[in-house]
């Protein structure tokens, strides 16, 4: 049995078995609200379900390079293409030069309309491209160079403003592109750590990125799940010409050209070459980008995916439910608080059933046991695994806390703009701004002001029904104090 199969197999059975547990317990209450309440459940278990089974694979299989070449002997052409859109970092895009490969150019695709960002580029001493307009946005940038210049290139390298690479960079992931094996690979993709970890927010926000690679380097690979992340990554020039370039009907143009080629029948493999971004350094900018990716995901919805791999289709299915689900959240906790009623007496009852063990009649001592693996889920199931890859305790719940804090600040603003795609509003790229200096805790509490009202009815809610609280503290506590949790991880507010 394939790796693929085994996935699958997983995945499956942990669904139904979650499925089936919500519902031996819900079936009890006979109302609309624990019909609806089973619903939003089994939605919800579709991401816990994943996510265990991307965990527990990921354990017992054993990681598989790719093959690459021990030295690289023609020096095959590559162009290394800086893409920019009024945000060039000058550290960063002078460095490119700083390459020990023998054979590459370097272009700078500027798209910029801010005097200052041109003025910088300009007198970088690089080769500059520009076109009269932004048509296709990224895609419409990097095919203006394919038609420019790409028939003189074997490779080339796509780097966003905030990317950096390490000086042997172009050396290492050619060497996997060369290997005759790797032939059919139309794009190689590296593995991406933040480089901003120094400062409070961005660290914090990236503190798990070390077991997302894990994840990627144990299946993505065997699952057929990795689908080009748009930038340091290394594509073949003729593969990408011969195909049609870059599809300009997507704002999300790494993921549709990505799966134009898969069924077209070529591939796109991580390979084990470490490359760096930049994290957002404030909340405000990391939730423009979080909803930029939102809209771009949901917009991949009209891609035609038949030819592709179930794993895969499963995989980009699961990119669009990771965004969409906060629908599902907030209506799910509006029914769990209001949809039911407890009292103070349920409470410590349950208290008695964890002190003494002794079975009491209460409707919700039933589902006790399955909450408690909820909770394990979203804290600690995943705390050895980070350990062993180096994540320390400390920015572990940091990082925990901080997601739900986000979550809360992130909630009304991605319902509004994901509205607004499925109503097929125009989509627009916008660039991630950099530099800004973090918020004062009163523009957080501005800018959050509809999950604060939300929180509110949260809290008047547990008045009718207090046991919510006593099942959901350990996210509901933190959900609650995400302004001041907001506030306290920023930079320049909490330095580490």
């Amino acid at each position: 049995m394939n790796i693929r199969t085994l996935f699958l197999s997983l995945f499956f059975l942990i669904l139904i078995t979650l499925n089936i547990s919500v519902g031996i317990y819900i079936v009890r209450f006979n109302s609309i609200s624990s019909f609806l309440y089973f619903i939003i459940m089994q939605l919800f278990n579709i991401g816990v379900a994943y996510g265990l089974s991307e965990m527990i694979l990921s354990l017992v299989v054993k990681k598989k390079n790719l093959p690459k070449a021990n030295k690289i002997i023609s020096f095959p052409s590559v162009a290394l293409l800086y893409v920019t859109y009024n945000d060039v970092m000058p550290e960063l895009l002078f460095k490119l030069k700083d390459q020990t490969y023998k054979n590459y150019d370097i272009f700078v695709l500027d798209d910029s309309t801010k005097e200052k960002c041109i003025e910088i580029i300009d007198n970088c001493g690089l080769s500059v491209v520009r076109r009269g307009n932004r048509t296709g946005f990224k895609a419409g940038s990097l095919n203006n160079w394919l038609i420019l210049y790409g028939n003189k290139y074997d490779y080339f390298i796509i780097a966003d403003s905030d990317s950096a690479f390490e000086k042997d960079f172009i050396e290492n992931i050619v060497k996997y592109a060369e290997h005759p094996l790797n032939k059919n690979i139309a794009i190689f993709q590296s593995k991406i750590l933040p480089w901003n970890d120094k400062n409070s927010f961005p660290r914090i926000v990236g503190a798990m990125a070390p077991l997302a690679i894990y994840f990627n380097e144990k299946l993505g690979n065997e699952c057929s799940t990795i689908i080009s992340w748009g930038h340091n990554n290394l594509h073949r020039t003729g593969i990408i010409v011969a195909e049609g370039g870059f599809d300009e009907n997507f704002v999300s143009e790494d993921f549709a050209t990505c799966l134009n080629l898969i069924k077209k029948g070529y591939e796109c493999k991580m390979v084990d070459v470490l490359s760096y971004e930049a994290i957002p350094e404030t909340v405000q900018n990391y939730s423009k980008r979080y909803i930029r990716w939102a809209k771009q995901n949901l917009q991949l919805l009209k891609l035609d995916t038949r030819e592709i791999l179930f794993t895969t289709r499963l995989h980009l299915f699961m990119g669009i439910y990771m965004y969409t689900i906060w629908a599902i959240i907030f209506i799910g906790i509006l029914i769990a608080v209001w949809g039911y009623s407890s009292s103070i007496n349920d409470i410590i009852i349950l208290f008695k059933f964890i002190v003494s063990g002794e079975i009491i009649n209460t409707p919700f001592l039933q589902p006790f046991l399955l909450i408690i693996f909820y909770i394990l889920n979203i804290t600690l199931l995943r705390l050895p695994l980070s350990l062993k890859l180096g994540i320390s305790m400390k920015d572990y719940f940091k990082n925990l806390l901080l997601n739900i804090a986000i979550s809360s600040y992130l909630m009304f603003p991605l319902l509004k703009a994901e509205l607004g795609t499925i109503t097929n509003a125009k989509i627009t790229f916008e660039v991630t701004k950099k530099g800004e200096k973090p918020s004062s805790i009163f523009q957080i509490i501005k800018e959050m002001r509809m999950s604060i009202l939300f929180n509110i009815i949260i809290l008047i809610g547990l008045i009718n029904n207090p046991v919510f609280f006593f099942f959901n503290f350990v996210w509901l506590i933190p959900f609650l104090a995400s302004p001041l949790i907001i506030y306290s991880f920023s930079e320049n507010r909490h330095k580490m």
